[in-house]
């Protein structure tokens, strides 16, 4: 933060929330499968076409990124990547924990 101007920040801050938004995307299919017979009060439109778009063209926007820009791509990655040890260390110690 302290290296880099407003412009910069943002890039960087849209680069990192972006592959969440294709998750929350992914995440319809996912939870489609699991859980056919759940009501769906909300209804995607044009699934499975439109949200399976709307991940490929994430992957795309991404890819394009870290083409253009490695080094800034790279490290929000490499931020999102380092907090996955951390989730896994928070599992375990919520699973040692028992039920609240």
């Amino acid at each position: 933060m302290l290296f880099l101007n407003y412009e910069q920040l943002a890039d960087q801050f849209v680069v990192a929330i972006f592959p969440f938004y294709a998750l929350a995307a992914a995440a319809v299919f996912v939870l489609r499968r699991r859980q056919p017979d759940r009501p769906r009060p909300v209804r995607v439109w044009g699934y499975p076409v439109v949200p399976l778009l709307f991940v490929v063209a994430t992957f795309i926007i991404l890819g394009n990124a870290l083409r253009e820009h490695p080094s800034g791509t790279g490290l929000a990655f490499g931020g999102i990547l380092l907090g996955v040890p951390v989730y896994w260390w928070w599992l375990r110690d919520r699973k040692a924990e028992g039920p609240a």
